[in-house]
């Protein structure tokens, strides 16, 4: 091969393999089962009423830019999603995937019936939407720990959920 070719050869490999604009944003880079330390408990109105171990959350802080907080927590059919971000507007990408918990959560008793199936990080439910407010159906999920993810912008938050009595 003369040096301008293989020159050209070596060039376009990358751009060959390289990922396209479509790909999938629904997940992150591994497909590892999250590890969840503990959660937020909230009630119905979305008010923080203590927390169940230790919990490993990277939801936001209500006076930065971007932030969103799930309630109630446990959830049992549903829950509603508030988001802040800079434009309301802003496409936001949501999903959940099955979690576990690391060590037995400490300070809670009911975690033997648990499901925790270890699927790793593949999404169970995504929803694409705008605006500030969403309640997501959790009736097709089962009892157990998830991990929910948020993507606003190029940003992405995370928080633990607990699901009980579903499909029951």
């Amino acid at each position: 091969m003369t040096r301008p070719y293989y020159l050209i050869f070596v060039i376009s490999i990358p751009l060959i393999f390289s990922c396209t604009k479509a790909e999938n944003y629904f997940r992150l880079s591994s497909f590892e089962t999250p590890i969840i330390e503990g959660y937020n408990l909230r009630n119905l109105f979305g008010d923080y009423v203590g927390s169940v171990g230790n919990p490993n959350v990277k939801n936001g802080d209500y006076d930065s830019e971007y932030f969103f907080r799930f309630y109630p927590n446990p959830a049992i059919e549903n829950c509603y999603l508030y988001t802040k971000s800079p434009t309301t507007l802003s496409l936001k990408k949501l999903w959940i995937t099955m979690a576990q918990f690391g060590d037995r959560i400490t300070n809670y008793s009911n975690n033997i019936g648990m499901n925790n199936f270890y699927i790793g990080g593949v999404p169970l439910i995504q929803i694409e939407f705008n605006g500030d407010n969403i309640q997501i159906d959790l009736s097709s999920l089962e009892e157990g720990y998830y991990r929910i993810y948020i993507k606003i912008d190029e940003n992405i938050l995370y928080d633990n959920l607990v699901i009980i009595n579903s499909n029951q």
